[in-house]
């Protein structure tokens, strides 16, 4: 991470770059892509302390629904903002 940011700070790269404020996505943006079901289940699958969601595929931890939900509102803020020019 430090050596890439440093590399595009001295290609110029990061001056002409807009950054982008996460937030939290709402339940019906993610809910575009994920059953509400699915989204329950993973919340309360965090809440609980497990390692892995109980689906078997994805490490989890006691951050991790907060990281996604950010993670994906601040994606659609980038979306936004390309559409917004």
């Amino acid at each position: 991470h430090v050596a890439i940011t440093k590399a595009l700070t001295e290609a110029g790269i990061v001056a002409k770059t807009q950054s982008i404020v996460p937030r939290a996505a709402t339940l019906d943006e993610i809910a575009l892509c994920h059953d509400r079901g699915y989204i329950a289940m993973a919340k309360e699958d965090v809440e609980s302390g497990l390692e892995d969601l109980s689906t078997g595929d994805t490490s989890i931890c006691s951050r991790s629904y907060d990281v996604a939900i950010k993670a994906v509102g601040g994606v659609l803020n980038a979306v936004d903002a390309v559409f917004a020019g």
